[in-house]
Order: C-alpha cells, then sequence, then structure tokens
C-alpha cells in the first residue's frame, strides 16, 4: 500500500489537482529527464524537459503479476536516432515514473512513483521511439539461461567482460561528402591505425565542426562506419598514404547535405564476429559460441 504525504492526499481530493508525470531514464553515460507537461519543470533540483511522451497502463493482480508498461517518446529532432547510432545500449536500464503536483514542486517528498523497471526492448524510427519496460518481478517468469546461442559476440565494445580499450582519434580533419542518400563519405589521410585498412570499419564517427556551414548544422551527430575503401590504392601503397574512405550506412540520415572540411571524431568499434576478436587479439574475451551444433554436427574453431 502507497503511504501519501498530508499534502498529497490533500491534492489528490481536489478536483482540478494538476497532475504530471515525470519520466527518468538512466543510461551509461546520461541520465535523461522529461516531463509530460506543456512547460519544463523543476522538481527536487532536478529539470525534467517538456516533451511529448506517453504511457500505457499498468496491471497489478491478486497473484502479482509482473508489471510491464509501453513508453512512447517523440523522435522528431532525431536525439534518440543519434543515441541509438552512437551505441548507446538501451537495454536493461532503469526507467522511473513519477506522478507530481505542480502546486507541490516544493517538496521532495511530494510524489509517486507510478513505475519502476528496466528496459525489455526498444523499437525507433524518424518520428518515435517505443520503449517496453518491464517491473522487476518479471524476471521470476523468466527461464534460465536466457541466452541464444549465437555466433555473435554479445559484450558492449571495450566493457569490463570484453576487456578492450577502445581507441579513440580526437580532432581528425577529414575531407566530408554528405551524399544525396545523405549517408557520409569521408575522405581521411595520415590516421594512425595498424596495417588493416579495415581497422575502423563498425567504429563511429562524430562531426565535430565544419568549414561548410550546411555540414556543421549536423555538429555533434555520431554515425556507423558501415564500409571502409582504401581509395584505389594497392595494400602496398596504402601502407604509405594512409588514405582511406569511409562509408557510413545508417537508418537515421543526416539532417542537411554538405561538402567541407571537417574536424570529427573517430571511435574504434567491433563487428561482434569471432574474425574481427581474433583480429583485435582478444579471442579468449569472446563472448559468442565458437561451437554451434548444425543438423548433428558440431563445427568447431581451434584457439592457438
Amino acid at each position: 500500500m502507497r503511504t501519501l504525504s498530508a499534502q498529497l492526499q490533500t491534492a489528490v481530493a481536489l478536483e482540478a489537482n494538476k497532475p504530471i508525470e515525470l519520466y527518468e531514464i538512466y543510461l551509461d553515460d546520461v541520465t535523461l529527464r522529461y516531463a509530460n507537461y506543456t512547460a519544463d519543470v523543476t522538481f527536487n533540483s532536478e529539470l525534467y524537459t517538456a516533451i511529448g511522451i506517453g504511457r500505457s497502463n499498468t496491471r497489478t493482480d491478486i497473484k502479482l503479476s509482473p508489471d510491464s508498461v509501453n513508453v512512447s517518446i517523440d523522435n522528431v529532432n532525431r536525439y534518440f536516432s543519434d543515441l541509438v547510432e552512437s551505441g548507446t545500449e538501451f537495454r536493461g536500464k532503469q526507467v522511473k515514473i513519477l506522478k507530481v503536483f505542480i502546486d507541490y514542486l516544493a517538496a521532495a517528498a511530494n510524489y509517486v512513483v507510478m513505475f519502476d523497471g528496466l528496459i525489455d526492448t526498444i523499437q525507433i524510427d524518424q518520428y518515435q521511439i517505443n520503449l517496453t519496460v518491464q517491473s522487476p518481478l518479471a524476471s521470476l517468469n523468466t527461464q534460465c539461461p536466457r541466452r541464444n546461442f549465437s555466433p555473435l559476440c554479445h559484450w558492449r565494445y571495450g566493457d569490463s567482460d570484453c576487456g578492450i580499450t577502445v581507441e579513440t582519434l580526437n580532432n581528425v580533419t577529414i575531407q566530408s561528402y554528405i551524399s544525396s542518400d545523405m549517408s557520409l563519405i569521408c575522405f581521411m589521410q595520415n590516421i594512425a591505425n595498424e596495417d588493416r585498412e579495415d581497422y575502423w570499419k563498425s567504429g563511429y564517427i562524430t562531426i565535430e565542426s565544419s568549414t561548410d556551414s550546411i555540414t556543421n548544422q549536423n555538429a555533434g551527430i555520431s554515425r556507423k562506419i558501415g564500409n571502409v575503401n582504401i581509395d584505389g590504392y594497392s595494400s602496398k601503397e596504402w601502407k604509405n598514404n594512409k588514405k582511406i574512405i569511409l562509408y557510413l550506412t545508417s537508418n537515421f540520415p543526416y539532417a542537411v547535405r554538405g561538402f567541407g572540411i571537417t574536424l570529427a571524431t573517430v571511435k574504434k568499434g567491433c563487428d561482434k564476429t569471432k574474425t574481427d576478436c581474433l583480429a583485435n587479439d582478444n579471442i579468449y574475451n569472446f563472448g559468442g559460441f565458437l561451437s554451434i551444433v548444425d543438423d548433428f554436427k558440431f563445427t568447431t574453431m581451434v584457439i592457438e
């Protein structure tokens, strides 16, 4: 049973109690705070940004069945697209939904927790993000082990399970061209990397600034590197010139086209395969399965 403060009990009794729902999403690098209201709200010394956000009804029955709630958030400024494209992890992160009252924001105790759970699934397009959030009680109905048998690693690149130190190049000067399909083609020279032309494949590139005013409107946006080309050089020539072309593949294109000399941050990535893990000399931390049953036959890999 919920216990409400005296002020909240008075507010609930009013016909026009002006309730507001606040949403807190706890990601690894940032906590997002939003208000389902017409203006920004400050509560408990934290600013909650007004945004188009809502949720489905929650259910609790006498058997204490695990609750879940669907949260929908507007993505019209593509902020969430950028988070997803930059590799931000959403699954397993905490979401709290609070109900407060506009006339009683001064006291930190004046709130009701409507839901507190973990993100289970995420769906996103250019207009909206939908999160399925499950109560911790949902784990009681989870069959263990839950992990899928997959040849792909499920560690997050660079986390404690992976063990890799992620290489990042800051303030890299590139010649960028945002093509007609709004993907980005980058010409990079004199980059410090291994003698592998695909070294930066599956990594991320973030535009910091550009001499082109149009391209500069994409500053701060990160996208995944989908393919790498050595620009017509032979392997020997490429090792001397260190010039590559990066092609980005994304479901969320850049906002505007442009061409210019651009400063960017380039971060190493991983395609989650054992081949890439071997190339990174990290096969002993590989989180996928090296042997999987296929038609009653084992395909195996020997680590030397």
